[in-house]
């Protein structure tokens, strides 16, 4: 196989590239407007995946630019939006592993009030715990 070959062509490049910077705006502590000035050219973009990640997270920047407390934002205010960052695997930009909660569990038991913790991280084991708490997410 030629060196010609093993490359990617320029629009698969660019789209991986684009899906780069996508998921890069969702780790940074702010969402600035510059780069949501890009987000909304890429969601123009002749790619549809890249269009459809960038009409994600240009919506998450407008409802929280901020990244402080973002998921738990979203899955109280706008959970729909918190259900296409889990389906896309955007959610992945936050490094949701690192609390220790199991994503699916938690954000099904938010619609009931209820959370469920699990994991060892959050020191809570398999409790059930009832009303919100400012523990679940720092």
């Amino acid at each position: 196989m030629c060196a010609n070959a093993a490359r990617p062509s320029r629009g698969a490049s660019q789209a991986i590239e684009d899906k780069d910077d996508i998921f890069g705006f969702l780790k940074q502590s702010h969402i600035s407007e510059r780069n949501v000035a890009l987000l909304e050219q890429m969601a123009k973009s002749d790619n549809p995946q890249v269009a459809n990640l960038a009409a994600i997270v240009l919506e998450v920047a407008r409802v929280k630019p901020y990244r402080t407390r973002r998921l738990k934002f979203l899955a109280e205010r706008h959970p729909e939006l918190l259900g296409k960052l889990r389906d896309t695997n955007l959610i992945v930009a936050h490094d949701w592993w690192d609390t220790g909660i199991d994503l699916t569990n938690w954000i099904l038991s938010t619609q009931r009030n209820t959370a469920v913790h699990e994991g060892p991280k959050c020191g809570l084991g398999n409790q059930r715990v009832r009303g919100r708490s400012a523990d679940l997410l720092k």
